[in-house]
């Protein structure tokens, strides 16, 4: 009886950690050259639309977007079949 309840306990476990591992949640930030103030705020939306759009295509979820002139912050998951290299080069 132990032993059945130990493994049911294990097995609840396994899929608890499948379901993490499969959620990489990322913080992305990307500043701009020598940090210049040259993210407009009439572009914001244009530009959050288009990484959106970006993001979206790689099968990624995006959960937040935001920035001021100089960075832009990117909360996001990364999908298990993407590498965090090209996750950002693109």
């Amino acid at each position: 009886m132990i032993l059945k309840l130990h493994f049911k306990n294990y097995k609840r476990r396994y899929k608890r950690i499948k379901f993490i591992l499969r959620c990489w949640i990322k913080i992305i930030i990307f500043g701009t050259n020598k940090h210049l103030l040259t993210i407009k705020e009439e572009h914001c939306d244009e530009l959050y639309k288009y990484i959106w759009d970006i993001i979206k295509n790689k099968n990624c979820k995006l959960y937040r977007i935001n920035g001021v002139e100089n960075h832009i912050h990117i909360l996001s998951d990364l999908h298990p079949s993407i590498a965090l290299a090209d996750y950002v080069k693109n």
